[in-house]
């Protein structure tokens, strides 16, 4: 092989001796074996794991809650003292590139409790793992009549794909960060049109870690919006809701105003932030110039 005369580059402006990866006198991009540092690799959650694409859509879950009378440990086995508390819950989960939107009312059985309405935001992150990290999530109860700011840090609260079925969540108890939460959804057919899932909330209690909150839900997709809204608002008159209790149903995760601003998006967003993992400078392969 004919080498090269270092003469050569001493003639070339600085603009054009930034040494390109991946040519034949250069060494190789670290990006075609680690899909981290590939610029060109999507940062959509559906092109990373085809679960995301699986569990889009518009769902209805019949599920309950347990937990013990005086907020103490939850056990595994049955106890006098653990109350079961059945709901309805109305799940839309929509995937739009790198970000996630997810929103959900719960109806409680008889109105026992008013309803509540959860928003919740994720993207997915430098590793293009198909893991996705959560922005700070909002609850609402009654109407927006109260609201409660759930501080979820991202670097701490993250959805992993297990495999094309089933997706693992784990992070901080919503209010004081003391805890842990963990929960596992996992599509149970051929179209995800059926998901199970469970979660569980662990806290100290008297020096211990114990879980005080277990939920089970089985949801059913939904096939159209108009059935989505329509089914919600059968839901809050089959349990007695006032109407001013009411959340109204909408399929915009935006409508109650409480979206990320785009400047808190991209504090983790890999499409408008910038990544940790940069291509290392090339170097032109040994032998090559003389």
């Amino acid at each position: 092989m004919k080498s090269i005369n270092i003469a050569f580059f001493l003639l070339l402006p600085p603009s054009a001796l930034a040494i390109k990866c991946g040519r034949p006198l250069t060494t190789a991009c670290l990006g075609d074996t680690d899909i981290r540092y590939d610029p060109d690799s999507s940062n959509s959650a559906i092109d990373q794991d085809p679960v995301w694409r699986r569990m889009q859509g518009l769902f209805r879950g019949e599920g309950q809650v347990r937990f013990e009378i005086n907020f103490g440990p939850v056990p595994a086995t049955p106890s006098d003292n653990i109350v079961t508390l059945p709901f309805t819950v109305f799940w839309n989960f929509t995937t739009v590139g790198s970000r996630q939107y997810s929103r959900e009312y719960a109806i409680y059985f008889g109105n026992i409790r008013p309803p509540s309405h959860r928003n919740a935001f994720s993207t997915t992150t430098y590793e293009k793992d198909g893991t996705v990290i959560f922005l700070p999530t909002v609850l609402t109860y009654s109407n927006n009549s109260e609201v409660t700011l759930l501080v979820k840090p991202s670097e701490m609260s993250r959805s992993y794909p297990v495999d094309n079925n089933t997706v693992y969540f784990t992070g901080p108890t919503s209010t004081d960060l003391v805890g842990l939460q963990s929960s596992t959804q996992v599509c149970l057919d051929d179209g995800c049109n059926q998901i199970h899932a469970t979660s569980d909330s662990f806290v100290p209690i008297n020096g211990t870690i114990e879980r005080n909150f277990a939920i089970e839900v089985s949801y059913t997709r939904i096939n159209t919006k108009e059935e989505f809204f329509s089914q919600i608002n059968a839901t809050y008159i089959a349990n007695n809701v006032p109407e001013g209790q009411q959340i109204p149903p909408s399929e915009d995760p935006c409508a109650l105003g409480l979206c990320p601003t785009e400047e808190q998006w991209c504090q983790s967003d890999p499409n408008c932030s910038e990544s940790p993992y940069q291509e290392p400078p090339a170097s032109v392969k040994p032998g090559a110039i003389a």
